[in-house]
């Protein structure tokens, strides 16, 4: 090799070649030492298979050799033959008619020295040769007692447990696998493998399985299984059913959601109880010693307020004891009236107070309601109180007439009411107005009819109508006025309609009546007015209605009017005016409109509405531009009759048109100008 070569191959490049190529050939060198491109390996191979194990060299200059268990292994025709050319570097060998006693152990791959000088033998690692041997199928057992597969094995919930799984004389040792049902809990087991003591060659693979098993275990398979190459199926199993033992669980099942009523409803309540072993169940009432029953079972039918209370269930087998949850019976009832106070007739003083008291009972607590039916026709009902003792404190003749105790609960978002016999209330005393008009009105001509209802008890002895120096008796006349008799009031005992009769009322009839009234234990009084109008004419109201509609019409007329004058006067037509007319306009200076007191046709195009703004002028007097309105000038001119009004018409113009800007808002009127322009002395239409 060149010194040049040397220098151009670093000496850390770990090649077995270098080739170089230079212009038109090719040199190769040759300088690394063998080596090993691939290692044997862990092997498994079932009885009378054929397996190859793999040797392959870089820069084999030696030769091949194999060694098991530390002793040389010839080339025997079927049985050890070279897998490859060992000329090219595969020193592989391919082991046939697998067996047991004479392949399984460590198989080495040797290669001697390139020469003796050399130092560059090689001996690979040791690779493990297995052939297979399918173990026994495992088996369970409990403290040493085997279970066979398919029986139960007995469990006490909650108690760690240990359960040993084995598998013998397999090569290699057998997988060993824990599962309940499909649950894998292997990592709850410890796993040791050992040679068998009859057999060097095949493995005792043993698993122990620490668990806490429960409740929800019971009836599932405790399932052990061995995984091996050589089995047919791969793995096999053995199982065991779990008979887990346990305190039982209680489930009360019928407990109602809604309410129960008396009478009505019926109810089962079930004590469901999973233990193992069976459990006994009894039934306490919680209110009641001793045992209310030995049935799983109680049947209300149908319930009564006598079922209410706590009800448990309790169930204890070898194992253990337990309560179920306390169940709540509360059955309802409708409401009932037990005592009414006072008797079914009483007497109040008018002004004084009383009290009535009513008790019921019901589930839930009834609420209480005082009815009072005041009419004697019954038709009238007023509520008096929502407690159980009703108390008035200052009687009135309104008070007087039928109470009626309501009692009401809900069951089941149903109402249900109870009511009590009736109390009469009998009002005694002075007399006291209840109802009146304060104030009446009549049309004049027309009669007049003044009411006031009074109660009195005992009835009255003296009673009439009062205004100014005038007194009228109940039951007389006085020319226009009638007081007449009292009639009984069909709404109310005891009470009385007084009603003062005035015919054809008349203007000063407009005044208050004073009404009063003695039943010797007392007086009451009261002033009633009486209001006399005008009658309005029919002809006065049809004249006002046709008043309003002219004014509507006309003034529909006017806007209609007004609307069409502005389209027609403003036409985009009228503004086409040449640039001419416009010019001579302003070369002339004129600066007004003459407007005489009739109307003058001059023909031509139409000015800009904004460029008019025209009022009178004082005699002798000009007016600049801050003098008028949007600072327009107007001057007087020697003719009195005419009026000039100032135009400031635009020097140029604004797209064609001679209207102003939107922002420049005035009031404008209309001017014809003659097609020939203006002259001295000429009048302007506006």
């Amino acid at each position: 090799m060149s010194e040049k070569f040397r220098r151009w191959v670093p000496r850390t490049v770990p090649l077995t070649k270098v080739v170089l190529t230079a212009r038109r050939y090719t040199v190769a060198v040759a300088f690394a030492r063998q080596a090993f491109e691939r290692e044997p390996s862990y092997t498994e191979i079932n009885p009378g298979g054929t397996e190859v194990l793999h040797c392959r060299i870089y820069e084999l200059r030696g030769e091949c050799s194999w060694q098991k268990d530390g002793k040389p292994v010839g080339i025997y025709k079927n049985k050890y033959e070279w897998a490859g050319n060992p000329d090219l570097g595969d020193c592989s060998l391919r082991v046939l008619n697998a067996d047991l006693d004479f392949d399984d152990g460590d198989w080495e791959c040797q290669v001697t020295a390139s020469t003796y000088q050399s130092k560059d033998a090689l001996t690979s690692r040791p690779a493990k040769v297995v052939v297979r041997v399918a173990p026994t199928k495992p088996k369970i057992s409990l403290s040493s007692v085997e279970i066979s597969s398919g029986n139960n094995i007995s469990l006490r919930e909650g108690n760690p447990t240990a359960v040993t799984c084995i598998s013998r004389y397999g090569n290699p040792a057998a997988e060993v696998k824990w599962f309940i049902g499909n649950t894998d809990i292997s990592n709850h087991a410890i796993h040791r493998n050992a040679s068998e003591s009859d057999s060097d060659k095949t493995w005792l693979a043993t698993s122990t399985l620490n668990f806490t098993f429960g409740r929800e275990h019971h009836l599932q398979r405790l399932r052990c299984v061995a995984i091996h190459q050589a089995y047919d199926t791969k793995s096999r199993e053995s199982n065991a059913v779990l008979d887990m033992q346990y305190a039982p669980i209680i489930k009360v099942v019928g407990v109602p959601d809604e309410d129960i009523e008396e009478g009505v409803d019926s109810l089962l309540l079930r004590c469901q109880v999973h233990a193992n072993p069976p459990a006994k169940v009894v039934w306490k009432k919680i209110s009641q010693d001793g045992i209310y029953s030995l049935e799983p079972e109680l049947s209300f039918k149908p319930v009564t307020r006598e079922d209410s209370g706590s009800y448990m269930c309790e169930a204890q087998n070898e194992i253990g004891s337990a309560l179920g949850r306390s169940v709540q019976l509360n059955v309802k009832y409708a409401p009932r009236i037990l005592e009414i106070r006072p008797q079914a007739q009483t007497t109040a003083q008018a002004f004084n107070s009383t009290s009535f008291t009513c008790v019921a009972d019901g589930n839930p607590m009834p609420h209480f309601e005082w009815l009072q039916q005041a009419g004697v026709r019954n038709e009238s009902v007023f509520s008096r109180g929502r407690n159980s003792t009703l108390r008035i404190n200052n009687v009135t003749y309104g008070h007087q007439g039928m109470y009626v105790c309501q009692a009401s609960n809900s069951i089941n978002g149903k109402e249900r009411k109870a009511r009590s016999e009736p109390i009469f209330l009998q009002v005694r005393g002075a007399p006291q107005i209840l109802r009146y008009s304060e104030e009446t009105t009549v049309k004049r001509g027309e009669d007049g009819l003044l009411r006031v209802v009074f109660c009195s008890d005992p009835p009255p002895i003296r009673s009439s109508w009062q205004w100014g120096s005038l007194a009228v008796e109940v039951g007389r006349t006085h020319g226009k006025y009638s007081a007449q008799n009292l009639t009984t009031n069909g709404d109310r005992e005891d009470c009385y309609d007084a009603q003062l009769l005035v015919r054809r009322a008349e203007l000063g009839d407009s005044r208050s009546y004073f009404f009063q009234i003695d039943n010797g234990r007392g007086k009451d009084g009261f002033e009633v007015d009486l209001r006399v109008i005008e009658p309005v004419a029919v002809t006065t109201v049809a004249g006002g209605i046709i008043c309003v509609v002219v004014i509507l019409a006309s003034l529909v007329v006017v806007m209609l009017y007004a609307f069409k004058s502005e389209k027609c006067c403003f036409s985009e037509k009228n503004f086409k005016s040449d640039m001419q007319k416009r010019s001579d306009i302003e070369k002339a200076g004129l600066h007004g409109t003459a407007v005489e007191g009739r109307k003058r046709s001059l023909g031509g195009g139409a000015i800009s509405p904004d460029a008019l703004y025209g009022s009178p002028v004082k005699d002798g007097k000009d007016f600049d531009h801050g003098g008028t309105p949007n600072g327009y000038r107007q001057q007087h001119v020697s003719n009195s009759n005419i009026i000039y009004a100032d135009l400031q018409l635009p020097r140029s113009s604004n797209n064609g048109s001679m209207r102003r800007t939107p922002n420049n808002k005035s009031d404008h009127s209309s001017i014809r100008l003659s097609p020939n322009g203006l002259r001295g002395g000429e009048a302007v239409e506006v």
